[in-house]
């Protein structure tokens, strides 16, 4: 979130306590609407798709190009899913030119040999348009029957397409959000492949979720907007990734600059010296005639074609199509070229105020060009008085610092981290994780759902120790800041014994040996882990003794609690005469003292207190 938008808290204050507390009451709705979501699929049930072997021999031999390693390993898991009784929701992510829609046809293709319709969900006409003509040539020889459905059909041709569909007479359906009209009635849907699932609508993608019930789902992306990236993550959606580039593809060169006549006219003579072609992207309609002007004006003799969705259709798409039969050099537009046109002769890419636009847009926008051998080069440039400090520019730096193939996950990663996931399920896309951030809102979203499934979740995170020690980092032994953050977390996180030793003996092998602030910071570790068997909320070394804090929960109702605490006195007053339990839920331990924690007593204190948390983990556990 903006820096404006986000307000600093002291962690043992009531007001992060609130916005936790929010937060986790959020993430329980978000958990229970998710199972209800994944339960109603699972009892839709799934058509389970044949495997078909032979056939799908010959129509992938028929692929005019050499498989990617990650094409073939993604085929294979989407087979695998369709061929289960379980629906199918997975979600491909690769960069553009990747071979994303190869692998959806053969999908679609497994989907009509089982004799199911597919849905081809696309967010633009012009791409309905590419993709129908595309998916015409790959099934020709194959008897597939493939149909267009968007807005610039006649009402006789609609009328009959969807005549059509209902009979089950149309194998794959290509078509825009017109698909999802009430009136469009398939016969035996069986796939719904979305393309570019970051361009539709909220209202658009409840209308998918409702259309998928029963039926297998493959959503396609380069760059996954963070709600459904974070779906991923948790595991809601299984995820295959494309990383691997096709042959002879070089990265997209990206250069950053202000607007400036003399930078567009190199750009543009450059690429026209060696017979390419020039997209230019301005998203404002009422004045790209102007534009046009100006580019004209700028290199004599340039040939402009302009561009954009406010077009009759047809004159879009002959404008286009002249374009690409290398009528004009520069295509002026809006972002109408934004999701999948394939134009291998043009590889140069303006972008006018690109600061003004979004992440995933921009690395869209950038692939574009330099989808073939040639190199391809992408010039951002900027509005006038943008500083360092605004979210645009700091958009263009992420693009700037990923220019290599396969960026577009990592992307995606940032534009999670920048914009926040949202709520899964619902149409906020702000959610509560802007308060408290993305990996607590995850981890509390993690355990809510555990604790629907019937199972305790583990608390580590959340157990606070306070010990009269210092116990750190010091920058003389890990000199880099985000290294040692990185440790402090992997250090916290060591969820067993081996774990933690194998990070001290990683520390020792990087780092040299340990110094005695961070010897502590493994016993404090050690601690934390015990701690959160025992499920306390905090243990508190002080002058009077150990205070353990266990969840309120542990005795509140039902036998097994009141088993639990029986069976913690019985081991407490069996091995351990300094200690009681209170009414209020806390272990009071006499045991370990904050004078303990001095000179050469440090060692066997922490010892003691490791001894002694063991001691009640095993009770807690047994019980």
């Amino acid at each position: 979130s903006e820096a404006a938008n986000v307000t600093l808290d002291a962690l043992a204050t009531q007001s992060w306590e609130k916005k936790r507390e929010k937060a986790r009451k959020d993430a329980e709705r978000v958990a229970k609407q998710m199972l209800e979501h994944q339960a109603r699929r699972q009892t839709a049930g799934a058509h389970v798709f044949g495997r078909h072997d032979e056939d799908m021999l010959g129509f992938e031999s028929a692929f005019p190009y050499d498989e990617t390693p990650d094409q073939l390993k993604s085929a294979r898991e989407i087979f695998g899913d369709m061929c289960s009784d379980k629906a199918m929701d997975r979600l491909l992510c690769g960069d553009v030119g990747f071979g994303k829609t190869e692998v959806a046809m053969r999908a679609a293709y497994l989907a009509v040999l089982d004799g199911r319709q597919v849905a081809w969900l696309v967010p633009t006409t012009v791409l309905a348009h590419q993709h129908f003509r595309s998916a015409q040539e790959r099934f020709a020889a194959f008897g597939v029957r493939v149909a267009l459905l968007d807005r610039g059909q006649g009402t006789r041709a609609l009328r009959l397409t969807l005549e059509a569909i209902a009979a089950g007479q149309v194998g794959v359906l290509i078509g825009t959000h017109r698909i999802l009209s009430p009136d469009v009635v398939f016969s035996r849907l069986g796939l719904l492949v979305v393309d570019e699932e970051q361009r539709f609508g909220v209202v658009q993608k409840e209308r998918i979720k409702n259309m998928a019930y029963g039926v297998d789902v493959l959503t396609m992306t380069a760059t996954p907007i963070p709600r459904t990236l974070q779906m991923a993550m948790l595991g809601m959606r299984d995820l295959s990734l494309l990383t691997t580039p096709p042959k002879s593809r070089l990265s997209v060169k990206t250069l950053v600059s202000p607007f400036d006549h003399e930078t567009i006219k190199f750009a543009i003579e450059t690429e026209l010296a060696r017979a390419g072609q020039v997209f230019y992207i301005h998203n404002r309609v009422h004045d790209l005639e102007a534009m046009k002007g100006f580019l004209e004006k700028l290199v004599p003799g340039l040939r402009v074609a302009v561009g954009h969705g406010q077009m009759v259709q047809k004159q879009l798409d002959d404008r286009v199509i002249e374009f690409l039969d290398g009528k004009y050099d520069v295509l002026l537009c809006t972002t109408i070229i934004e999701s999948g046109i394939d134009m291998p002769n043009v590889n140069t890419i303006i972008i006018q105020d690109a600061d003004c636009f979004g992440l995933a847009q921009l690395y869209q926008l950038r692939g574009r060009v330099g989808r073939r051998s040639a190199r391809g080069y992408a010039y951002f440039l900027l509005s006038p008085g943008l500083t360092e400090k605004d979210e645009g520019y700091k958009r263009i730096e992420i693009l700037r610092e990923h220019q290599a193939l396969g960026s577009g996950f990592v992307i995606a990663s940032h534009d999670l981290e920048m914009r926040g996931g949202g709520h899964i399920l619902g149409d906020d896309q702000s959610g509560h994780m802007s308060e408290v951030g993305l990996e607590t809102y995850n981890q509390m979203l993690d355990e809510a759902i555990q604790t629907l499934g019937g199972v305790r979740p583990s608390r580590l995170g959340d157990v606070d120790v306070k010990l009269p020690i210092d116990v750190k980092i010091p920058e003389s032994y890990i000199h880099s800041s985000q290294e040692r953050l990185r440790y402090y977390r992997r250090f916290f996180a060591a969820g067993s014994e081996e774990a933690l030793k194998n990070l001290v003996d990683e520390c020792a092998d990087r780092f040299g040996p340990l110094p005695s602030e961070v010897e502590r910071l493994a016993m404090l570790a050690r601690v934390k882990r015990l701690a959160a068997q025992v499920h306390a909320l905090s243990v508190t070394v002080s002058a009077a003794g150990t205070e353990i804090k266990l969840e309120p929960a542990l005795l509140q109702g039902g036998t097994e609690h009141e088993d639990l605490v029986r069976r913690i006195l019985d081991v407490c007053n069996r091995r351990e005469r300094d200690v009681r339990l209170t009414p209020d839920g806390r272990i009071l331990y006499l045991g370990v003292r904050a004078k303990d924690f001095t000179g050469d007593s440090l060692g066997p204190s922490f010892i003691k207190l490791q001894m002694f948390l063991g001691l009640v983990a095993g009770a807690s556990q047994s019980a």
